[in-house]
């Protein structure tokens, strides 16, 4: 499920690191500054049994908790080719955080070449409330060989175009894209959107089970 209110570091967790020590967590989350900003640039060195990417992510909402100065730490890498870009750039894109220099960096990211900065980007924009992008923009995120992105597209449209959502909606949930669907069954339940609840229940039996399973837990929530 997107996340739309937290910016805990859940959103890149992988089903093979399920098992994640919740004690480690916590305690990056709660370590100093000085030792965030260390682990930041030596993640190897970060506690608990981390992939280096998910104790960047970790890292990266721990400093993200110390502003300005860990918002600062996270700022001077906003530009990053790699992982510790995106992680940055993703827990500075909220609301409470967003300034200029984040939103020029959204918006470089979002022309990157490399699917996964742009997707960050595009989500980095939903979650900021920065609804500048333009429908041709959109657009071309549409490509039907990037299934997510395509379906990140479609609640873009839908968080800068509230007055449009339930006919956005109810298209995504007839769309051959099995991510359009399962996002749109997100949308539904993250906004408790109970007139498409009956929309969502021929989905329930949907051949791809990250549709079916997310049809079934957004069921439960609208009701």
């Amino acid at each position: 499920m997107l996340r739309t209110e937290s910016r805990e570091p859940t959103y890149t967790t992988h089903p093979q690191n399920s098992g994640f020590n919740m004690f480690s967590m916590t305690e990056i989350h709660d370590a100093s500054l000085e030792n965030l900003s260390r682990w930041w640039r030596n993640p190897s060195e970060t506690p608990g049994d981390f992939e280096e990417d998910d104790a960047l992510d970790e890292i990266a909402y721990g400093l993200s908790q110390h502003d300005p100065e860990g918002v600062r730490v996270l700022k001077d890498f906003l530009h990053d080719k790699t992982h510790r870009g995106r992680a940055a750039l993703w827990f500075l894109a909220w609301p409470e955080l967003v300034d200029d220099e984040i939103r020029e960096a959204l918006a470089a990211a979002f022309d990157s070449d490399d699917t996964r900065t742009k997707y960050t980007a595009l989500l980095g924009h939903i979650h900021a409330k920065h609804f500048v992008l333009s429908k041709a923009q959109i657009a071309g995120c549409k490509d039907p060989g990037n299934q997510r992105l395509a379906a990140l597209a479609m609640v873009y449209q839908c968080r800068a175009n509230p007055e449009n959502r339930i006919e956005i909606l109810k298209k995504a949930l007839a769309h051959t894209n099995p991510r359009m669907r399962e996002y749109a069954c997100d949308e539904i339940g993250d906004f408790g959107i109970k007139e498409l609840a009956p929309h969502m229940t021929p989905l329930l039996n949907d051949a791809h089970q990250d549709v079916a399973e997310s049809a079934k837990s957004n069921s439960e929530i609208v009701g």
